[in-house]
């Protein structure tokens, strides 16, 4: 079980961390104000195993992200997990500078 933990919390990070990079590179220019929400399911062998919600802004120079990754599906009657992150921070040029960051595990 400890792969499948491994798997899931560098998931749901590096999918937040590009979401993040992603939010950087408005159409509008990169100091327009904009907000976003993304929700991705992840499917072992054709069935859904989990979900990830994503959120995030930038409003006035400063920006919010979260995200959640939860068990789904068969898995999630197996086991819940749940991983829950977020970040904000202010947007200096086209550098995030983050000024607090939390996550809380849950591997069920």
């Amino acid at each position: 079980m400890a792969s499948t933990q491994r798997f899931f919390r560098f998931t749901a990070f590096g999918v937040l961390a590009l979401a993040l990079v992603l939010a950087a590179i408005p159409l509008k220019g990169l100091h327009a104000d904009q907000t976003d929400a993304a929700i991705y399911d992840f499917t072992l062998k054709g069935f859904r195993a989990a979900r990830l919600t994503l959120r995030g802004s930038i409003v006035d120079g400063q920006y919010e992200a979260s995200g959640t990754l939860q068990s789904a599906g068969l898995l999630g009657v197996i086991r819940n997990i749940r991983y829950d992150a977020s970040v904000s921070g202010s947007l200096r040029g086209t550098r995030f500078v983050p000024s607090h960051y939390s996550e809380l595990a849950d591997t069920g």
